[in-house]
């Protein structure tokens, strides 16, 4: 089962995303123990939202998808493993382990809650673009980083964070806009924020915007849960898809999820009427 996803703006650039909705299976964590394993991996499945392309078909967006899963944690697993995160910290409470489990959790989700519905679409989603659109000129690119602005420990985290980054695509050839910028921030000339660097990265392994978006948010999740005992839940992949819509529509290039009437429409029958008056590509 596929659920088409479309842009809003057929004007936009090309980057601005719109996506396949499949199933994939449930891990046991999220289901509980009580399935058994065979049984468990046969027969239970989530919807998984894939940002692609305008056009690609789901098949064409599951195959980018995939491939660009491994290389981005291996990317990311310098940030994961030295630093307690970017621009969202979470700090557990001292005590002992149980029965306070619950309550961290609790806790960590608050100050997730809190973190997007504030910090995230607030200063860090218009860094978050304008690296973006600066990403394939490197001056451009050092501009948006030198008037990027933090309070000192989080822009020493943030600096330590596009330094590793760096590292883990130092060797990788032909880098275009991402070498310039490096040598533009050895000499000083940026200080080579996190979010900066992950721009000119991401472009440079052809992401899309969405999933440059989606995979910043997931490695903020990823990196704070790790200091829950248990680890914490996976984000879920739509609130994912969700905030990242969020701040692109802000900017009048985002991801909206169709109708039930508008669905059947775009997988309708090329013939269908309904599909060629939303403007369907020829």
């Amino acid at each position: 089962m596929f659920k088409v996803l479309q842009r809003m703006d057929d004007g936009a650039p090309p980057h601005t995303q719109g996506g396949a909705r499949v199933c994939a299976p449930v891990t046991r964590q999220e289901r509980g123990r009580t399935c058994p394993p065979r049984v468990f991996a046969a027969r239970v499945t989530r919807p998984l939202t894939v940002l692609a392309a305008p056009r690609a078909q789901p098949a064409e967006a599951l195959e980018a998808w995939a491939e660009a899963q491994e290389w981005i944690q291996t990317l990311f697993s310098s940030q994961r493993r030295l630093l307690p995160g970017v621009h969202f910290i979470f700090k557990t409470a001292a005590g002992g382990l149980y029965p306070r489990l619950a309550h961290e959790r609790r806790r960590l989700e608050m100050a997730w809650r809190v973190f997007c519905a504030e910090r995230l679409p607030g200063g860090l989603a218009e860094t978050l673009l304008d690296a973006w659109r600066a990403a394939e000129d490197a001056e451009a690119l050092a501009r948006v980083d030198a008037a990027f602005h933090l309070p000192a420990d989080e822009s020493r985290r943030s600096m330590e964070g596009g330094r590793l980054l760096l590292e883990r695509t130092r060797w990788a050839p032909h880098q275009g806009a991402l070498g310039r910028y490096r040598a533009l921030r050895e000499a000083g000339a940026a200080p080579g924020h996190f979010i900066i660097v992950w721009a000119a990265v991401a472009r440079f392994f052809q992401l899309g915007l969405g999933s440059y978006l989606t995979e910043y948010i997931r490695l903020e999740w990823d990196t704070a849960r790790q200091s829950l005992a248990c680890g914490g839940r996976a984000l879920n992949l739509e609130e994912m898809a969700g905030l990242a819509s969020a701040l692109m529509r802000g900017r009048s290039a985002g991801l909206s999820l169709l109708e039930a009437d508008e669905e059947a429409a775009v997988t309708a029958p090329p013939s269908s009427s309904a599909g060629e008056s939303r403007g369907a590509p020829p």
